[in-house]
């Protein structure tokens, strides 16, 4: 053994050709093998371990070969030859053009899954198993395309939200061949697709409703004390279903719940004064603030609950989670800014967020309106109070209206793109790059083309 290196960064010294006596040397260090290169007996505070390191694809890689003792020198050589034999051969596969979806596949999920939770990871595994690798397995990772992709997203026998969450998984493993250098950069075949239109629609809570609700939940009130309670809960502080039911004592520190786990992770409830009422009106008999009899309360009752109430309120498609949205349609309506009611929801990601601001439409329409005319008149020197420009009347706006060319719409974009989006597997943004359009000219084409379609299926 030869070339002594300490583990931390320290100045080169001349490498010794033989083990230096005991007490000689103290601390961390590494003495490296001068037959086989990477391999080395660590010395740290009095134990001694055989090491093997190397650089695998430009990435530092260390194993663990066992403690000197119970391992010769000649076995630790045997061994860690065969370790950098492999670690190169998984290289030379991680890389190799002809890698396919199937064998990468076991790789993404064992790199990944440090990043997800156990049942987010079960469910790639069966949506790999089940929907991707029948279809796809055998194609090379570096070869599949756009098309090949569409047509299996096409074809997928699934609901709309489960065909959607298996496009983002074979996406995510797409993003990890090119961090891998399995594809060049910016070369996701999944990037841009168009997902299938759910039939969802999300109900949301007026005012008067809100009213009726808590009338009905009040005649509730003795024969379900707590049921009724978890859901004035929910209403009041927007969180989810199963956060409620798991929600303890003694994760409640002041105007939050501090909640360990909850679908994105750590995460915290706020708590207002009227959901802080709430709290404080109910018995602590448990650890779990929402039990009846010391027991959890059961999903199927809240159900059964929940059914007989909307039934009532003659809301048969509203949900619990409805509940949800309608608390951030009225954030975000109340002018709350979007980060601020991500907060508020325990939303990871600002685009989450964003996806509730088309249930407040007409007050982010009026908000644009008032937000526009004050830049406009601060950018012309005016002054800052104007009023919004009149509308002409309807025969002026007629006769202002340009007359639309052959082949194409009111706006001047070509019908046959308009007509082409519809049968598009593309979003809006990437079939306007693919034609050269601006989407916000196409935005308003595809807006007209509809308001007249709907005209025409009136008469």
């Amino acid at each position: 053994m030869s070339r002594p290196q300490h583990a931390a960064p320290a100045p080169r010294r001349p490498a010794p050709q033989t083990l230096p006596a005991s007490g000689d040397r103290v601390g961390d260090f590494i003495l490296w093998d001068d037959e086989l290169s990477g391999l080395g007996l660590r010395h740290r505070f009095g134990r001694q371990t055989w090491i093997v390191q190397a650089r695998i694809g430009g990435t530092s890689v260390r194993r663990s070969l066992g403690a000197a003792p119970t391992l010769t020198r000649e076995a630790a050589r045997r061994a860690a030859a065969a370790i950098l034999e492999t670690l190169r051969a998984e290289r030379a596969s991680a890389t190799c053009p002809a890698t396919t979806i199937a064998s990468f596949a076991e790789r993404w999920l064992a790199d990944c899954a440090g990043q997800w939770k156990a049942r987010t990871h079960r469910a790639h595994t069966r949506g790999v198993r089940n929907h991707i690798l029948p279809r796809l397995g055998a194609r090379p990772v570096a070869a599949i395309t756009a098309e090949e992709v569409a047509d299996w997203f096409a074809a997928l026998p699934c609901a709309p939200g489960t065909s959607t969450r298996l496009l983002a998984v074979l996406s995510g493993m797409m993003r990890h061949a090119e961090l891998t250098g399995l594809r060049p950069p910016g070369t996701n075949p999944c990037a841009g697709m168009r997902r299938k239109a759910s039939g969802f629609t999300a109900t949301v809570l007026r005012a008067k409703d809100y009213a009726r609700l808590g009338r009905a939940l009040d005649a509730r009130a003795d024969t379900a004390p707590m049921l009724t309670a978890l859901i004035r809960f929910l209403a009041l502080t927007g969180c989810r279903r199963g956060e409620a039911l798991a929600l303890r004592w003694d994760w409640i520190d002041g105007t939050r719940a501090a909640l360990p786990d909850a679908k994105a992770g750590p995460r915290s409830i706020w708590l207002g004064t009227p959901a802080l009422e709430l709290l404080a009106s109910l018995h602590r008999t448990s650890d779990l603030v929402f039990c009846e009899n010391d027991k959890p309360l059961r999903a199927s009752a809240l159900d059964k609950l929940w059914r007989e109430i909307r039934t009532e309120l003659r809301l048969g498609d509203l949900r619990l989670h409805d509940l949800r949205h309608s608390f951030a349609t009225t954030a975000v309506s109340a002018g709350e800014p979007l980060r601020t009611v991500g907060g508020l929801l325990g939303h990871s990601d600002l685009a989450i967020t964003e996806g509730y601001t088309h249930l407040a439409d007409d007050t982010l329409r009026k908000a644009a309106e008032s937000v526009g005319a004050f830049l406009s008149a601060t950018l012309e020197g005016k002054e800052r109070t104007v009023a919004p420009p009149a509308k002409p009347a309807a025969a002026q706006r007629r006769q202002r209206a340009p007359q639309p060319s052959a082949g194409s719409t009111r706006t001047g974009m070509p019908a046959a793109l308009v007509q082409g989006f519809a049968r598009s597997r593309l979003l809006l943004p990437a079939y306007c790059a693919a034609h050269g359009l601006d989407p916000v000219l196409f935005r308003r084409a595809l807006t007209a083309e509809n308001k007249r379609r709907e005209r025409r299926a009136g008469k």
